[in-house]
């Protein structure tokens, strides 16, 4: 499994939140990543498609998870659980 998930920096005000991702890079948020899922030892792989302060979406974008179909989207809280997503 991927190591510790990464956090861009703690909750803050749009304004500063767009500083880090202008130090980040956008790429940053075109990484694969691996979502872990209740009752599924292995992670699934997806894309992030859509972030906003209130939610995260993710679209399953692994062949092997046969429980959705590929293009599925996953909607995720911000912040998201401990552990749930990890850089691919």
């Amino acid at each position: 499994m991927a190591g510790a998930a990464v956090v861009l920096g703690a909750p803050t005000n749009e304004h500063h939140a767009r500083q880090c991702l202008d130090r980040m890079g956008l790429s940053y948020l075109a990484r694969d990543w691996l979502l872990s899922l209740p009752g599924r030892p292995d992670p699934v792989a997806v894309r992030i498609v859509e972030a906003t302060p209130q939610q995260l979406r993710v679209q399953n974008v692994d062949y092997g998870y046969a429980d959705a179909d590929i293009g599925h989207i996953f909607v995720l809280d911000v912040p998201a659980a401990a552990g749930q997503l990890h850089q691919r």
